[in-house]
């Protein structure tokens, strides 16, 4: 994300840092979209759950290993880091995160409307 689009992002509350490392991955819903948020040795990583491959919500039941996320319908992999696709194409949405308080909070771009949009 840019950081003019970080400027323009909201960072909203999602769950506490000791539910996400006790479940390990959680799927909720956050300003009417869907994220996985996933702890890692790296920390919080925080993604859209949709695979680019056939655009289902997949990637929440993925392998996570080695800095990256493997959808299991058809094993495309991509970095938890930049979201490029190692074994695919294209890149899949991450989203800034940040601890405050032992709260996760998740950088939301704001909606724009339609008619604005490109």
């Amino acid at each position: 994300m840019s950081s003019d689009e970080l400027n323009e992002s909201s960072f909203l509350p999602t769950c506490t840092l000791a539910e996400l490392q006790r479940q390990g991955r959680m799927v909720l819903t956050i300003d009417d979209r869907q994220l996985l948020l996933i702890w890692t040795d790296e920390g919080v990583v925080a993604l859209d759950p949709q695979c680019l491959h056939q655009h289902v919500q997949s990637l929440d039941r993925g392998t996570v290993a080695c800095g990256e996320i493997t959808c299991p319908n058809h094993g495309w992999t991509f970095s938890l880091r930049t979201g490029r696709a190692r074994i695919g194409s294209g890149r899949i949405k991450l989203y800034p995160t940040r601890i405050t308080d032992e709260t996760i909070e998740v950088a939301i771009p704001k909606q724009r409307p339609q008619w604005m949009q490109d």
